[in-house]
């Protein structure tokens, strides 16, 4: 991909090499028994933002947890169940396997995921992603669009068709238990269509509607703030955020707005809802939200969808509520992505409850866009200045919105930290990066923080960044006013410069290395830290006498997934290195690697079957043994010494020699005779004609291929070209 195309994103840390901190891209969802609440709220977010089942009203969410504990309940993965996270069971995933009356939902599955539903199998579902969508594919069959919103209808409705029998005050006292971040910082403004094509009536009843909406929210300075602005040849704004901090006063401010009964100027209602309140009285940490409601065409749709976009530019999540004739192509314009949680169509006001439900789950996951509040033609960008600033108290998780580019500057974000660690999470794709999913990772420390430059984005396309930051103990050696701890994010614009550092010996240039800057007393203040140096930070022990009990004796180790602690019986910890390449796997409480994950099922060694995976074998790097009852079977050994039975491909056998799964050739005749081999002949066909059977001085069989467009040719005793074959 050419340079200019792809939008640069450089991770100094304070520092020019530093490109161990930046990881390839990860998704944990698709990891074979990866649990967690992370686990969960990722695959949501999957299954939501690909418009597969938007409509699950965080029922999906409480789901999970109700029925597994996340997946953390020790008999989520009990032995022959593979309902994974959601326990769907093997009747109930059948059921959805033909993708009867579902076969939109499966569509989408196969062009925005790439899973031919189809095609999957029940013990597929121990991958988090899998059993979500299983779960949503059923609730689909059960519920279709109508999942219930209300807390107590749902606790009856998981009673009626998950759990008959169990009392509804189960699924309520266990959702209580989960943190759903309610409490969210709002400025949310209402752009209310008052044209003539509205009666006066529909009138009223859009202004209870609002009152409504408000109602589900806490008003106040640090909660949720609301603005008005109505539009009908001409746009006004009734009241201004902070201008009213209680109900009362806000429903006395809504049932002063006037019906003007005029023309449809959605564009000049959005246009002043974003230069009129949010550029001027918004706080610079909330989320920002615009609901239009309209009854139908706007007169001029051009610019309709220009003001639209500017706004969304700006940071601003619309929705699009039409009532009525509307122009559907229109709202899902004016609408934020993804289209299927944005835009309504109220035809009975009955409906509040879903479209609340939307507003408070969108906005307050919404990123924080760090971007010029002017956004728009007639804004001007401040060069070489900061435009936004963002303290967050050290654990507090925050998103960031970085739109495309517009100009011919360079982004320069810093982020700096103290008493912490920040992991910066980034993706083009995700608006909701996280340690689960995402497409490249840095890492800012106490006293070493982040720059990152932004120029242009691949493709025109946004990029999201998550910051999850984690407090340092307090005891931590050489830290200093930790009662302050917090993370602080700026954003500037910078003019584009072309900086090339160059090194030369002896008058040739050459490539840099780390040691030119450790020698240079000008350059090697910018080196940045390793993850050597993140051993020295002090961790706080996970090995409690309850974990013990629990027979929890490994841990993820918080600031680098490289690592892992492993506890002992007296309660010390022990911090492990992976090997070079791997990250810890907290669901398999083992290392691996970033991409691949394990598509075979697995299950545990039969008891009366003795278990090879002895200590000698590991120390040995011995980690596969022949399963005596099933050739078409093998055990692998995890560096725990646990034993596991896996599956070879279709066809396929074990091979205790060549520690794989080849072609059985001993279905038939073994064709390696001493005979053969005495006349010089050690390759025989098989039907496949891109391979063929090699015979070692043992008499033993290998299966061969040969390279890609050649054949076996037996009366060589070589591959050859397919044309020039002649088969034996």
């Amino acid at each position: 991909m050419d340079a200019q195309q792809k939008q640069r994103v450089v991770a100094l840390l304070l520092c020019v090499l530093c490109w161990g901190l930046v990881l390839s891209a990860v998704d944990r969802t698709r990891e074979d028994r990866a649990v967690g609440a992370d686990i969960v709220q990722a695959v949501v977010d999957i299954i939501r933002e690909n418009c597969i089942y938007p409509n699950d009203r965080v029922f999906l969410r409480r789901l999970a947890y109700v029925q597994s504990k996340d997946g953390k309940n020790t008999n989520t993965f009990r032995q022959n169940y593979y309902g994974g996270i959601w326990q769907v069971e093997k009747s109930e995933f059948e059921s959805t396997k033909q993708c009867y009356g579902i076969e939109d939902m499966c569509q989408v599955i196969q062009d925005k995921l790439n899973i031919d539903w189809r095609a999957v199998a029940w013990t597929d579902l121990t991958k988090p992603l899998y059993s979500g969508l299983a779960a949503s594919l059923r609730l689909q069959q059960i519920a279709g669009n109508n999942t219930p919103g209300v807390i107590e209808r749902q606790a009856d409705f998981w009673v009626d068709n998950y759990h008959k029998g169990q009392s509804p005050h189960y699924f309520i006292s266990e959702v209580n238990q989960i943190d759903e971040n309610k409490n969210c910082e709002i400025d949310l403004a209402f752009i209310l269509d008052g044209s003539g094509s509205i009666t006066f009536l529909n009138f009223l009843r859009i202004l209870d509607f609002v009152k409504n909406v408000t109602k589900q929210f806490e008003i106040g300075p640090d909660a949720v703030q609301v603005a008005a602005i109505s539009f009908s040849d001409y746009a006004r704004v009734e009241f201004g955020f902070g201008d009213f901090s209680s109900h009362a006063a806000l429903e006395i401010a809504i049932d002063s707005i006037q019906y003007d009964a005029g023309g449809t100027n959605t564009a000049h209602g959005i246009r002043t809802a974003r230069r009129g309140v949010f550029q001027h009285n918004t706080r610079p940490n909330s989320v920002k939200v615009g609901i239009v409601i309209t009854d139908g065409y706007s007169n001029y749709y051009p610019s309709t969808v220009l003001e639209a976009s500017y706004a969304k530019d700006a940071g601003i999540v619309l929705f699009a509520i039409g009532i009525g004739d509307v122009n559907e192509m229109e709202l899902n314009e004016v609408a934020s992505n993804p289209n299927c949680t944005h835009v309504f169509f109220l035809t009975q006001f009955s409906e509040i409850d879903s479209l609340v439900y939307e507003i408070k789950k969108a906005a307050c996951r919404a990123p924080i866009t760090l971007v010029n509040p002017t956004t728009g033609p007639t804004s001007s960008t401040p060069v070489n200045n900061t435009i936004t600033e963002i303290v967050e108290v050290i654990n507090k998780t925050v998103d960031v919105f970085i739109p495309p580019s517009t100009d011919n500057t360079d982004t320069k974000m810093n982020v700096s930290v103290n008493c912490g660690i920040v992991h910066i999470y980034m993706s083009y794709d995700n608006p909701h990066p996280s340690p689960v999913l995402y497409s490249d990772k840095v890492t800012a420390t106490d006293g070493h923080p982040a720059i990152l430059y932004f120029n242009q984005t691949v493709g025109g396309r946004p990029l999201y960044l998550s910051f999850v930051g984690t407090q340092l103990p307090l005891e931590a050696a050489g830290l200093r006013n930790c009662s302050d701890a917090k993370y602080v994010i700026g954003i500037a614009k910078e003019n584009k410069t072309d900086v090339e550092i160059v090194c030369r010996q002896n008058k040739v240039e050459r490539e840099c290395t780390k040691t030119d800057f450790e020698l240079s007393e000008k350059y090697k203040q910018y080196l940045c830290r390793t993850n050597g140096d993140l051993n020295t930070l002090i961790v706080t022990n996970p090995c409690t006498a309850t974990a013990i009990q629990n027979n929890e004796m490994y841990h993820p180790f918080p600031y680098d997934d490289t690592k892992f602690i492993k506890c002992d019986y007296q309660q010390k910890m022990y911090i492990t290195q992976c090997p070079n390449g791997e990250r810890y796997h907290q669901g398999s409480h083992s290392c691996g690697s970033t991409t691949i994950t394990i598509t075979n099922d697995k299950t545990p060694l039969d008891p009366n079957l003795s278990n090879p995976c002895t200590a000698h074998a590991l120390m040995n790097n011995i980690f596969f043994f022949t399963y005596t009852k099933d050739k078409t079977k093998f055990i692998h050994c995890d560096v725990w010494g646990h034993a596991w039975i896996l599956n070879c491909p279709s066809n396929l056998v074990w091979s205790q020699q060549t520690q794989t799964c080849i072609e059985d050739t001993h279905s038939s005749s073994n064709p390696c005779t001493q005979d053969k081999l005495d006349q010089g002949i050690t390759m025989f066909p098989l039907q496949d004609p891109h391979k063929y059977i090699h015979c070692d001085n043992g008499l033993n069989p290998w299966v061969q291929s040969c390279v890609a467009g050649t054949v076996f040719d037996y009366a060589s005793q070589n591959c050859v070209w397919q044309s020039n074959s002649i088969l034996g």
